[in-house]
């Protein structure tokens, strides 16, 4: 797809300024304000023609997940409206994907993906195979994406610090429990202890979202035999969902939880996870 090309007849934040200047009343004013303010939390720059895409935005509703339809829907109509503006004015080129684009449905909330911590310690004792097993338990213990379990090696272990690369390539460093540290010591000398932590069992090669999701889906089918009440269609992401909403549930304070999880923003963490219960007194944390 195409990019858009910008011109150097304006900078970009002239290029909104004037479109929120055009509006009419003040709160139509508002109204773009909102919208641009949700853009940059998404991205942390104004909308860029040289860049603008339909990936972007797609980042852009997928963002605001948390919040209901109608408004994810009126900030997106808001933001193609600027495109088109700039567009129709000559400030930069817009593909017409990206003005024909539409949201798709969001995926189902955090709230209705998670599980209760008997649930994931059910379905981890249920793991096939020991690599299964401890590839669970990190998805649960760390709230890791597949993608950054998937990516690790063992040189990404120091002591007991774990180095993730996430979205966008962003690391960060995650203190790993002692007893799932004693755990992969023993998995680091049962295997290899060198390049991937976890491999495909038939290539030794990089494990596919595939791959990790099916191991967990068939352990869930087999714990799901004792205890009829584990949710079906449990992938990877449900342990990083259950992780959260279990640590904000009992106190933990929400920039710790965002930090640990790799999200730029708080905002985001609070969004994601407004269902989880933080009815607690900041008294009894002092």
């Amino acid at each position: 797809m195409a990019p858009a090309i910008a011109t150097e007849r304006m900078d970009m934040n002239e290029i909104c300024d004037a479109w929120i200047a055009r509006a009419r009343s003040e709160a139509t004013k508002n109204n773009y304000m909102s919208s641009l303010r949700r853009w940059h939390q998404a991205f942390f720059e104004s909308p860029d023609g040289n860049r603008v895409s339909e990936a972007e935005l797609i980042r852009f509703g997928d963002s605001m997940s948390a919040m209901a339809k109608s408004s994810r829907e009126q900030h997106l109509r808001n933001i193609k409206a600027l495109f088109r503006w700039g567009h129709e004015f000559g400030h930069w080129q817009v593909s017409p994907a990206v003005l024909r684009f539409r949201l798709s449905a969001p995926p189902p909330a955090a709230a209705t993906r998670y599980l209760s911590p008997a649930h994931v310690e059910a379905i981890i004792n249920a793991a096939h195979c020991d690599r299964d097993r401890l590839m669970m338990l990190m998805l649960w213990r760390l709230g890791i994406r597949s993608g950054e379990l998937r990516g690790l090696t063992w040189d990404s272990l120091h002591y007991d610090r774990l180095t993730v690369t996430g979205k966008g390539d962003k690391t960060r460093s995650l203190k790993v429990p002692s007893d799932l540290l004693e755990q992969l010591k023993l998995w680091q000398m049962a295997t290899s202890g060198a390049g991937l932590m976890f491999r495909s069992h038939r290539s030794g090669s990089k494990l596919s979202a595939q791959a990790v999701n099916e191991a967990i889906a068939r352990a869930a089918t087999v714990a799901r035999k004792n205890d009829a009440t584990i949710p079906s269609g449990v992938t990877a992401h449900w342990f990083r969902h259950s992780l959260a909403t279990a640590a904000l549930n009992n106190g933990a304070p929400v920039h710790q939880v965002q930090t640990y999880l790799g999200h730029a923003n708080p905002a985001t963490t609070l969004g994601v996870y407004a269902h989880a219960d933080r009815d607690v007194a900041i008294a009894d944390f002092v």
